[in-house]
């Protein structure tokens, strides 16, 4: 079953305050109400999820405390069972209300082979009703009757119910509406109740992108639900609060994929991740510091020795190590050789740099979390045989593989040492940087003669590394590399392929990647995105702005830098003395797109049939800046079939 239920926030938020009722009995005539003779004489069941545990804390710290579920009949409770979040609730007639796949306790609301009418009621708190929440449930086939839903106390509630193209009805506190199933196709019901602080985003640009085919992505959908999500996530994990596989932890997910793109879309968000990584500073200096007292340990059973030529080049600097899984605290909390993927520190350093660029954080906060990675590599590099620098002994992005030189992992580092200390002290080519004699290009790591990889990890270099010895051969990488990914690993693998291959103006296969980038993964990107194609159903925040990430930074050219880039004829200086830029390479049918960013908004118009191009301008409030014709690019959505 492909429904999401946002369990997690609401566990850790449940109180008495309001409730949602979801009522059904099956088997209703033209003319009978949901309360039917038929239906009364049969015992009803209602399943209940009540907050009673005192571990259940507001600020969602004990995500794995138990729920009490309580299944009542007339003739009194009949099964008390504990269970964590995410339990597999059941419908009252017997089917799953969630996904049938997750390990936990399945309760079966039908006996002697008889169907019941039944409630289940979701209890929440007054701070859950203010933070906005969602409730998506998708029922795979219900039993034909008459539902209904009422909103006993809230206000604001939307609620789209019914099957195929479902009507959607405001309701007020007290107000029901009334729908029928007719057992063939899913019932999906939809329940929003928005923060009421949220800030519309129904403007934002790219509304006119998917006009014509509904099932396409909806660029708008997945921006309010990464918006949604990790506006009510404590942290800004992998899954916001809707899996609790790790706990709410935080990885390199938060800078790598989610700051890039809600960077464009929500500048308080992209704040949110740059302040979790700041505020955890010191936290990163304890964990280097248990790292040094442990004799440096590395991958492989393996110990590193810091070079003292290097450790001197930022004296007076702490050296910041992230931990690969950042708990509440900051510290590791890991329980395996993940640990030793030292790329996390790396991310970190790239989210700050191009926080610099988006004038996110104040300069001083930028400074210090930047100077603290910068100076983690300083005692983490080695020197290979050749002369140069490298990172020996680590785990790759691609989890599969432990190495030494990791390009990605070389290359975000040599970024960060260059925007720390400058080119003359560290000049490229100082750190190495593996190549693949049978590619002609660069390789994943040292010694790499794999034919799969866990994840696209060299292309990192690439994107969001930008590295300026690794971007040039991004078309021999990208062939190369695409189709090498695991059809079981995450889903950003495709998006990194898209963005890409469309900035390289390959936009047939950066669709055909797009569409490979989402599809397996989600049926509904607005209230469901899958980590895996096989995996659970959840909401995996960093696919979804993986898919983002490709639209903005890759068909739509979106750029951030510290110097003009002259070769693009739609950029601007913006307020943080930096230079945004566009160079839009999208299919040609593609209606009109609006895009803003900060006092910038991009503008493309509709692909002009006759002369066979588009219009695209840039401004800045009422002003034009720069304007340009766009050659259509050969290509139509409509006419590709992914492989």
């Amino acid at each position: 079953m492909k429904g999401l239920l946002d369990w997690s926030r609401w566990m850790a938020l449940v109180g008495m305050l309001s409730v949602i009722t979801l009522s059904g009995c099956s088997r209703f005539g033209s003319s009978a109400s949901p309360r039917s003779d038929t239906a009364k004489s049969e015992p009803p069941l209602s399943l209940v999820v009540r907050g009673g545990n005192e571990t259940l804390k507001i600020d969602g710290r004990n995500p794995a405390a138990p729920i009490g579920m309580v299944l009542e009949t007339e003739e009194g409770v009949r099964e008390v069972h504990s269970a964590v979040q995410y339990p597999r609730v059941v419908l009252p007639n017997g089917r799953p209300l969630i996904d049938p796949t997750r390990n936990h306790w399945a309760l079966s609301l039908s006996k002697a082979g008889r169907t019941y009418p039944g409630e289940i009621e979701f209890i929440l708190n007054e701070s859950a009703v203010d933070a906005g929440f969602m409730i998506s449930l998708q029922i795979p086939s219900p039993p034909p009757g008459k539902y209904r839903i009422t909103a006993p106390e809230l206000n604001f509630l939307i609620c789209a119910v019914g099957q195929g193209s479902a009507p959607q009805t405001q309701l007020a506190p007290g107000q029901e509406v009334t729908f029928e199933a007719q057992g063939e196709e899913p019932l999906v019901i939809m329940l929003l109740a928005p923060h009421q602080n949220w800030r519309p985003i129904a403007e934002f640009g790219a509304q006119h992108v998917w006009p014509t085919d509904p099932t396409n992505v909806p660029i708008r959908g997945l921006i309010r639900q990464v918006q949604r999500l990790l506006s009510l996530s404590e942290t800004p994990s992998p899954f916001a609060g809707t899996d609790i596989r790790f706990q709410n932890h935080v990885f390199w997910d938060a800078d790598v994929w989610m700051f890039p793109a809600v960077a464009i879309f929500d500048e308080e968000l992209a704040k949110k991740i740059f302040d979790y990584r700041f505020d955890r500073v010191a936290a990163a200096r304890k964990n280097f510091a248990k790292w040094r007292e442990a004799g440096y340990p590395t991958a492989n059973n393996t110990k590193h020795t810091p070079l003292p030529e290097l450790t001197k080049l930022l004296p007076g600097v702490v050296p910041a190590m992230f931990p690969w899984e950042s708990k509440l605290d900051g510290s590791e909390g890991s329980p395996s050789d993940t640990l030793h993927q030292h790329h996390v520190t790396a991310a970190v350093g790239l989210m700050a740099i191009q926080a610099e660029l988006h004038g996110i954080g104040s300069p001083g906060e930028r400074r210090e979390l930047l100077a603290g990675c910068a100076a983690f590599y300083l005692h983490r590099l080695a020197k290979n045989p050749d002369g140069t620098y490298g990172i020996l002994n680590t785990l790759s992005p691609s989890e599969w593989h432990t190495a030494s030189n990791d390009l990605y992992t070389n290359a975000a580092a040599d970024v960060i040492l260059r925007h720390s200390l400058g080119p003359e002290k560290w000049p490229l080519g100082k750190m190495k940087l593996p190549r693949r004699a049978d590619a002609g290009t660069f390789a994943t790591f040292d010694e790499d003669t794999y034919t799969e990889y866990q994840q696209a990890a060299a292309l990192l270099a690439i994107w969001p590394a930008r590295h300026p010895s690794v971007t040039p051969e991004s078309n021999k990488m990208l062939e190369f590399y695409r189709g090498k990914t695991s059809e079981f690993g995450p889903a950003m693998s495709h998006s990194l392929h898209s963005l890409i291959a469309a900035r390289q103006g390959r936009v047939d296969l950066a669709w055909e990647e797009f569409e490979k980038s989402w599809r397996p993964y989600s049926s509904d990107v607005r209230t469901e995105f899958r980590e895996k194609p096989n995996s659970t159903a959840s909401y995996f925040v960093t696919g979804a702005a993986g898919v983002l990430n490709a639209f903005f930074y890759g068909f739509l050219g979106f750029e951030v830098s510290f110097e003009e880039p002259k070769t693009r004829k739609l950029r601007a200086e913006t307020r943080t003395g930096g230079w945004v830029s566009f160079d839009p390479k999208i299919p040609d049918d593609w209606p009109a797109i609006r895009l803003p960013y900060r006092e910038f908004e991009l503008q493309i118009s509709e692909l002009d049939p006759e002369k066979n191009q588009r219009s695209a301008s840039l401004f800045s409030g009422t002003e034009l800046m720069f304007t340009t014709s766009l050659p259509a690019t050969g290509f139509s959505t409509k006419a590709q079939k992914v492989r």
